[in-house]
């Protein structure tokens, strides 16, 4: 509920809208509950959570971070979940990236 309140805080908008919000990134939490139940995590579980809702799709992804810290062997299941997995990294450069990062702290 403190990252609720601090959501409306920052961005000034009704209660209404916070509380679809929250219960969205509620919803994804939940779906991701599967993937993470089993150790290792359940690949097949991930594809599901990735795929689930689609129809007639061609393109689907997942995005976060935390896909830089993934090993060779990691990104080697992965590529056997679907048969036509392809990996975008996207880089930025470290000066903006910390240009940016200042701006947003000054802002607060």
């Amino acid at each position: 509920m403190k990252k609720v309140r601090i959501i409306k805080k920052r961005s000034r908008i009704s209660d209404q809208t916070v509380r679809a919000a929250a219960q969205l990134e509620l919803n994804d939490l939940y779906d991701w509950l599967p993937v993470f139940q089993e150790k290792p995590p359940n690949l097949g579980n991930y594809l599901t959570f990735l795929t689930s809702g689609l129809t007639n799709e061609r393109v689907f992804g997942d995005i976060t971070p935390a896909y830089a810290n993934l090993s060779e062997k990691d990104f080697s299941k992965m590529n056997r979940l679907h048969e036509d997995t392809r990996f975008i990294y996207i880089l930025r450069n470290p000066i903006d990236r910390l240009s940016s990062h200042v701006r947003l702290v000054a802002k607060r």
